[in-house]
């Protein structure tokens, strides 16, 4: 962990405003590694920049989806959610724009943080959402973290 902790540090202090918006995993984990105020001051210190401006030029999608993930539209308000641990509104806005994978994975992090909080009926709701895609490609890491999940809110449901 603090192998992890030293490189997000040196990702913030070196990497300039837009290297800690590159990688959704480090939003994500940022909580965990006590780097979330850091990252917050980036993303509220460097809001993005309107690359592409829908009311005077279509663009492609696919355009938009190979560009780097840190310039898509929609990555800054999906980082901001993550970073405000509102998982759930994060996985909306990647399921409006069709990154399934991220969708499926914003999920199951509502899905754990709403059975941390004791609300099993959000969490289920979370992983009947994630579930699908995981299981359909095969993703048996993030099968099993959705198992630990059900463990979880099962454990609590017995006490």
């Amino acid at each position: 962990m603090e192998d992890a902790r030293g490189a997000g540090r040196e990702l913030l202090l070196t990497g300039g405003p837009e290297a800690a918006r590159w990688s959704l995993q480090f939003v994500c984990v940022a909580h965990q590694l006590g780097l979330a105020d850091g990252l917050d001051h980036v993303f509220k210190a460097h809001p993005p920049e309107r690359i592409w401006d829908a009311s005077s030029v279509a663009v492609p999608l696919l355009c938009v989806l190979a560009a780097p993930a840190s310039t898509r539209p929609w990555s800054w308000p999906l980082n901001i959610a993550v970073l405000e641990e509102r998982f759930d509104d994060a996985a909306i806005i990647a399921t409006e724009h069709a990154a399934l994978y991220t969708a499926s994975y914003l999920h199951l992090l509502a899905a754990r943080a709403f059975s941390e909080a004791g609300r099993r009926a959000d969490a289920h709701a979370q992983l009947e959402r994630a579930v699908p895609f995981f299981r359909a490609v095969g993703a048996t890491h993030h099968l099993r973290a959705a198992d630990a999940v059900l463990s979880a809110i099962a454990s609590v449901a017995t006490q």
